[in-house]
């Protein structure tokens, strides 16, 4: 009988040391949680929080209306509250081919809903190898024969639409105000989301 007392004793004994040892004793709740994870550190010279979208986002501000800048393609669209996407685009740069895939579907889904009006900046202005756009000061002045390419010209001016990279979407509401911009490549399910907004 001693035996097996003295067993119960030391099985005890053992057993609440492995609980304690394991955590299960009533310690300190504290030491026993685990230690935060460390915070990802920024390579040297790499900003902590880098601005990787090249879009410039949603806004809502009305289109630019002058005479001298506004092509008879958009100023019809205005005059019938027609909602529209106006692309520029440059010719020369590969993006866009790919951006005229994305553009293609999303047209093609909401036809009567919102018009496309699209110019090849590249006849009014020169980009250089970053891609930023200078609008060409001959293409302004008057008297070159080409009304609409004047009138694009002024339209993506810094006085008026401030155009600087290309391709460029803007979307346009049936109130004339623009509600969504875009610089550079922009996919198909990002470009319906907002023309759904633009038609609503």
């Amino acid at each position: 009988m001693r035996r097996l007392v003295a067993l119960l004793i030391a099985a005890t004994l053992v057993l609440s040391f492995g609980l304690v040892g394991c955590g299960g004793g009533g310690g300190d709740d504290e030491a026993a949680a685990p230690a935060p994870a460390a915070a990802p550190v920024a390579a040297k010279g790499e900003p902590e929080d880098p601005d990787r979208s090249p879009k410039e986002g949603q806004v809502y501000t009305a289109f630019p209306t002058a005479d001298d800048a506004l092509p008879k393609e958009i100023a019809q669209r205005l005059e019938t509250d027609q909602p529209m996407v106006v692309y520029f685009f440059d010719s020369a740069q590969r993006t866009t081919n790919d951006q005229d895939e994305f553009l293609a579907p999303v047209l093609k889904d909401y036809r009567g809903l919102i018009d496309l009006v699209k110019y090849d900046v590249a006849k009014y202005a020169s980009t250089d190898s970053s891609g930023a756009i200078t609008v060409d000061e001959a293409a302004l002045s008057e008297g070159t024969g080409d009304e609409t390419g004047l009138k694009v010209a002024r339209l993506i001016s810094s006085e008026n639409l401030d155009v600087r990279f290309t391709p460029y979407i803007l979307l346009v509401d049936s109130h004339g105000y623009i509600v969504w911009r875009f610089r550079g490549p922009v996919d198909s399910e990002i470009l319906e989301r907002e023309v759904l907004r633009a038609t609503q």
